[in-house]
């Protein structure tokens, strides 16, 4: 039994990495070159952790609550984001933008800790970005700044305790993922000829408030995946269209076609040397 404790654990620690890393937040970008669109779809949730003694906490007076909120065809908010990702690239236009929030409040003070919750969901449609066989994806690391309030909460931004931080964060900032796509993974999924491009980032905001009464925590860990048509290849912020390599099945009858022409050449050419 001793002897196979080592081998139980070496396997546990190749299955345990073996699995798939989880993220809290997404977001993937659809592009359709045939109708120059990208479809994008973000997730991201994030939970705030406040600690200290059940006194101090009291005190903050958080409240288990649950606040849910949408928005949905306001043009106002589609010029915001709009001028935002015009920031980084321009021409393009945004439209279908829908925005959902939850912030969920979980008021644990007798145990020295308060939670809350947040969730902020975005999904447009972008135009503009494809030119011939390129595909530029510069607005990908847009940050928006602004608010996006609804009964009295704000769905970019932790509200009163992002005073605490040294840098306020916002959930819709996805500036880490201005990384050239050259060191993005990517892969070519054959069966649908696309080619993906992900990234995954992790952000940790901590602060100790008001003289270390209490310590307040945040974590943000996005995975960005970009998918599109093609075997392609990409530099800094351009996606170059590529044609699929060739199937083995191909290669199989070229190979075959050209093992009966030189067959079909060394039999005519033997007959000739004969006579």
């Amino acid at each position: 039994m001793k002897k196979l404790l080592p081998v139980l654990l070496l396997t546990i620690a190749f299955l345990v990495s073996a699995l798939p890393v989880s993220h809290a937040s997404a977001t993937t970008v659809n592009i359709d070159t045939s109708t120059d669109m990208a479809s994008v779809n973000t997730v991201v949730n994030s939970t705030l952790n406040i600690t200290g003694s059940s006194t101090v906490l009291s005190a903050l007076a958080v409240s288990n609550q649950s606040i849910t909120f949408s928005v949905t065809g306001n043009s106002t908010t589609d010029a915001e984001i709009g001028s935002s990702i015009a920031a980084l690239q321009s021409g393009l236009t945004v439209s279908n933008l829908t925005l959902s929030f939850n912030e969920t409040s979980v008021d644990d003070a007798a145990h020295g800790l308060i939670q809350i919750l947040y969730s902020t969901s975005l999904s447009m449609d972008l135009k503009g970005m494809v030119r011939d066989n390129t595909i530029n994806v510069t607005w990908r690391s847009f940050d928006f700044r602004g608010n996006i309030t609804d009964k009295g909460h704000n769905a970019n931004s932790i509200g009163s305790f992002g005073v605490y931080f040294h840098t306020e964060p916002n959930f819709l900032n996805f500036s880490a993922f201005s990384r050239s796509l050259q060191n993005w993974t990517r892969s070519y999924i054959a069966s649908s000829n696309v080619t993906e491009y992900a990234m995954s980032s992790s952000t940790n905001y901590n602060s100790s408030a008001d003289l270390g009464l209490f310590n307040v925590s945040l974590h943000i860990d996005p995975q960005y995946v970009i998918k599109a048509p093609g075997y392609d290849s990409a530099s800094n912020n351009s996606i170059t269209m590529g044609n699929p390599p060739p199937q083995k099945s191909d290669l199989y009858y070229g190979v075959a076609a050209v093992l009966v022409i030189m067959a079909m050449v060394i039999y005519y050419y033997t007959r000739f040397r004969r006579r």
